[in-house]
């Protein structure tokens, strides 16, 4: 069975002929450019055999038109890109945030990269599009700060902004989508309890992301990445695509019940620190608790998000061999 056969079988919960897999990691010194990130995709998926590819833009691409500059200096040490300058230092500044032309700078670089990346993989293996939601490419264009602005009562300074991230993003998925990606992987990484309550993120979240998710509908293969610990499922269990991946065995919901009471397929089960340090017998417990819980339909092994670099090499063989081992517990 070939990889977009085996994926689409899983999403749809039809019989596969091995239970899908993937993981990813950031290209630190090559996200920059088109082309090379497109080939050290390719080598990785080469390297790898995973049958899913997410795209590996640096983790801050999508402020990079808006004004911001970055800072990757730590990313190949097992830290994060980080915002070296921003045009946000106060609510005031949110009048600078105007929408972005997708064909021109960091948007185009990774629309290119990902042509390239189709060219060499030649239909053989799913793509999906790194998308991040309007409001968390806010959160990062700020450090955070857009959320004491909007509870602070300054949402007439942001919402036109974030009117303007939002039309840019959904201009940015539906092309990812006419380009050949198979879904956009929506990151959204603040809607968790904390700072702010369900009725923030029901005003200043969903509405939004859901523009960019429709903007992607034509994708077979969306997959809402829900970050961190305590995620607001309640906000989030009713989004329209067809694969849910979070950080399971950290945050609910528990794997069992999205299955039996959601229509979403998983995308996830590893601990990915685990996988960073190979850690094989949490990742034995692990890949044997998912797939019982989910007899192994709807499910895509993976870890919760991007394991960082450097990375233990010898846990991915490992991870592949026993999945593998374990299908036998399917019925």
């Amino acid at each position: 069975m070939k990889k977009v056969e085996r994926v689409h079988n899983a999403v749809e919960g039809k019989a596969t002929d091995h239970i899908p897999f993937s993981f990813w990691t950031h290209m630190a010194g090559y996200d920059m450019d088109p082309c090379q990130l497109a080939e050290k995709t390719y080598e990785f998926f080469k390297e790898y055999d995973v049958d899913i590819i997410k795209t590996m833009s640096n983790g801050m691409y999508s402020v990079e038109d808006f004004g911001c500059t970055l800072d990757q200096s730590q990313v190949k040490f097992g830290g994060v890109t980080k915002i070296a300058s921003s045009p946000i230092d106060s609510p005031k500044d949110w009048n600078k945030i105007k929408a972005q032309d997708i064909h021109t700078g960091a948007l185009a670089r990774e629309l290119q990269s990902l042509k390239f990346l189709l060219e060499k993989t030649k239909g053989d293996v799913p793509i999906v599009f790194t998308i991040m939601s309007p409001m968390t490419t806010a959160e990062k264009l700020t450090g955070g700060a857009v959320i004491d602005h909007l509870l602070d009562g300054h949402a007439d300074d942001v919402l036109p902004a974030l009117d303007a991230i939002t039309e840019t993003t959904c201009a940015l998925a539906d092309e990812a989508i006419k380009i050949g990606a198979s879904g956009i992987f929506f990151a959204s990484q603040i809607e968790f309890y904390g700072r702010k309550d369900e009725d923030f993120c029901l005003q200043f979240e969903k509405p939004y992301d859901l523009k960019v998710i429709k903007a992607a509908s034509q994708g077979w293969c969306n997959i809402l990445h829900a970050h961190g610990k305590e995620i607001m499922f309640d906000v989030l269990k009713n989004y329209p695509v067809q694969v849910f991946n979070w950080h399971i065995g950290e945050s609910l919901p528990d794997p069992d019940e999205l299955l039996e009471l959601f229509p979403y397929s998983i995308m996830g089960g590893l601990d990915r620190m685990c996988v960073k340090e190979n850690k094989r017998s949490q990742l034995h417990s692990q890949i044997y608790k998912i797939i019982k819980k989910s007899n192994g339909k709807r499910l895509i092994v993976s870890p919760g998000c991007v394991v960082r670099l450097p990375f233990n090499k010898s846990a991915i063989a490992y991870i592949k061999n026993t999945i593998h081992e374990m299908e036998s517990i399917c019925n």
